[in-house]
């Protein structure tokens, strides 16, 4: 059946695919191909960039029309008033990339199509539990259904796989933290005084970097997203040689989770931002690591 214009305008775009190919036809590298696939509703959309590197050249087709004329910036109305806008941005070291919005939205921040009708209201039960390929301290599957509540709905069909395990690849927060690249979220898992509790982030932090990451904090079976505006004190993440912080108080040098770079100890105040009390449970803030896990979220595609 086809969408009434009603059903379009309630529907939610959700992303289903994205692809890279390089498609030049001496050298493939010369020329790459970016295709994105979303729905809004039944219907189903396509974008596809090409980009070459040496001529410069550039198209985009939608939906199997291609756009003449198309340089830098394109935006149309799909049906149903949703807007959709295609840029052509440089990024540095990443060179020229294409970059879709849907209703102001970033392709990779949609939601994604779970193969059901996107005007439909979302399910009322808890996130699903994150799957996981390996790892022990995210083996209960009460810990990763709270994980998943404080993770962006983009990364729920994404899985948990342990990187580096203290008490096995040794006590170094740094060694953990360079298997990763500058894109995929970690979660940082820590058993300590009889619980288990960490923290998400969407990326892996710079030592003294000032770039914002989307940050929440959880304790066994309980999930502290960040919830309450903080006051202008409040650093959401900082990775120094020392630590790495989530939470923190930049007035008292007191953090919601804080981690030694060896591994070996941390500090967990409660937290307003949170809504979280000392992730641990004791009375003072301080606790030493009995083991420590580092996960990578890896994507669907």
């Amino acid at each position: 059946a086809v969408a009434s214009d009603a059903e379009l305008r309630a529907a939610t775009p959700r992303a289903v695919m994205k692809r890279q190919d390089s498609v030049g036809k001496r050298v493939s590298a010369s020329k790459t191909k970016h295709t994105y696939s979303f729905a809004i509703g039944s219907r189903l959309h396509e974008v596809i960039v090409d980009l070459s590197k040496w001529s410069g050249k550039r198209t985009l087709t939608v939906d199997g029309e291609r756009v003449q004329g198309f340089k830098r910036s394109h935006s149309i109305t799909l049906p149903g008033a949703h807007t959709l806008d295609v840029r052509v941005e440089s990024k540095l070291y990443r060179g020229v990339r294409p970059a879709l919005y849907v209703d102001g939205t970033k392709f990779k921040r949609l939601p994604l199509h779970r193969g059901r009708r996107a005007s439909e209201p979302p399910p009322s039960r808890e996130p699903e539990p994150l799957q996981i390929t390996k790892g022990r301290l995210l083996a209960s599957v009460q810990r990763r259904a709270a994980i998943a509540s404080i993770v962006p709905e983009t990364l729920h069909e994404r899985t948990l796989e342990v990187i580096h395990q203290a008490s096995e690849d040794g006590y170094d927060l740094d060694r953990a933290l360079q298997k990763f690249d500058g894109r995929t979220p970690v979660v940082v898992v820590v058993e300590a005084c009889g619980e288990v509790f960490g923290c998400f982030l969407g990326r892996v932090p710079t030592v003294n970097g000032r770039r914002r990451i989307d940050v929440g904090l959880f304790c066994g079976e309980r999930a502290f997203p960040l919830v309450a505006r903080p006051d202008s004190g409040f650093i959401n993440c900082k990775r120094t040689q020392s630590y790495l912080a989530v939470g923190l108080d930049a007035a008292t040098g007191g953090a919601a989770f804080r981690i030694d770079a060896d591994l070996a100890a941390g500090w967990s105040d409660a937290s307003e931002p949170f809504g979280s009390p000392r992730l641990h449970g004791l009375e003072e803030g301080d606790f030493s690591v009995d083991d420590a896990e580092v996960y990578a979220l890896r994507p669907l595609w």
